[in-house]
């Protein structure tokens, strides 16, 4: 065996697969079949697949050369034998070293051979459960989403008709209406501050301040009107200009809200003096005010008409 063939053969042994790999090409490309057994190790033990695959190529390159040499001196026997001219016990002294030889060297690619046989087997099996494990992960996670989103929507159906439950009577009704006009009031309110309006000046009148927090402004809430609440509940009929009222200071909200939207888009602080429908949320907020504060007053005065009617229903039964 040459100097370059033992320098490629301890090549086999580097850490980088790189120059693994390029012996692995060089060693197949001498045809050289001594070279089968370093190669089948290397197909067989080594890290990196690139190398092994290459590796794998080569021992089949080269076994193809041994057996195609074995071929020939069998054909080379053959034509001794029949033209007579071979040294018998030479002869059968050679052929029974090449069986032996060849046996050995049978046993040994058979027994790595078998034992990758048995790791790939081995890796297949381990693959295939976790693709098993994986599937059934996936079909817990789908099975687990559903299951939530049920419950999801079904607690929001359910909190849904919490909320939205149409009142009993008109006392319940009005009571309710009473809530959201005061809601509605405090938020007004509150816009006319935040957005530097003076309350003294019925948020007529801005107070000078050159910076508005939209954070701060977008924080403003308030609640919106349930579903029962229209000109056509039966518990409020009558009162179909109340009703107005409160919805209309509810879109009046919706105005201002949309306006600072837009206005703060993209942006945390804005300067009033470069707003241009800036006096155009006062004029909201003073709507609204023209509609909530009405809207209170005569939700009380019913419902203390209620009440009363309600405190003289028994003195009249005992008189």
């Amino acid at each position: 065996m040459d100097r370059k063939t033992r320098r490629l053969l301890k090549r086999l042994e580097h850490k980088d697969p790189k120059v693994r790999y390029e012996a692995v090409l060089a060693l197949g490309k001498t045809g050289n079949i001594e070279l089968i057994e370093a190669l089948d190790k290397v197909a067989t033990l080594d890290q990196h697949p690139k190398v092994r695959d290459l590796a794998n190529k080569a021992v089949r390159t080269l076994s193809t050369l041994q057996q195609r040499e074995l071929d020939r001196k069998k054909a080379v026997m053959k034509a001794q034998m029949a033209q007579e001219k071979f040294d018998w016990p030479t002869l059968a002294q050679e052929r029974m070293l090449k069986q032996r030889e060849l046996t050995l060297t049978d046993d040994e690619w058979n027994y790595e051979k078998r034992l990758q046989k048995v790791r790939e087997e081995k890796e297949a099996a381990e693959l295939k459960a976790k693709k098993i494990a994986r599937r059934r992960r996936r079909m817990f996670r789908i099975i687990l989403y559903l299951a939530l989103t049920i419950a999801i929507a079904g607690l929001a159906v359910v909190l849904r008709e919490i909320l939205d439950k149409t009142p009993d009577d008109t006392e319940e009704a009005l009571a309710e209406m009473q809530n959201i006009v005061q809601d509605q009031q405090a938020a007004l309110l509150e816009y006319c501050e935040v957005l530097a309006f003076d309350p003294a000046s019925n948020c007529q009148t801005p107070t000078g301040v050159i910076t508005l927090d939209c954070k701060t402004l977008k924080e403003v809430s308030w609640s919106a009107p349930p579903d029962w609440l229209t000109v056509d509940e039966p518990t409020l009929e009558g009162k179909n200009l109340l009703v107005e009222r409160v919805l209309l200071t509810d879109d009046r909200l919706n105005t201002i809200q949309a306006g600072i939207d837009a206005q703060c888009s993209g942006k945390e602080t804005i300067n009033p003096a470069e707003w241009p429908d800036y006096m155009n949320m006062s004029s909201a907020i003073v709507a609204g005010f023209n509609l909530a504060n009405p809207a209170a007053s005569e939700i009380q005065a019913e419902l203390d008409a209620l009440n009363g009617e309600a405190e003289s229903t028994p003195e009249s039964s005992g008189g």
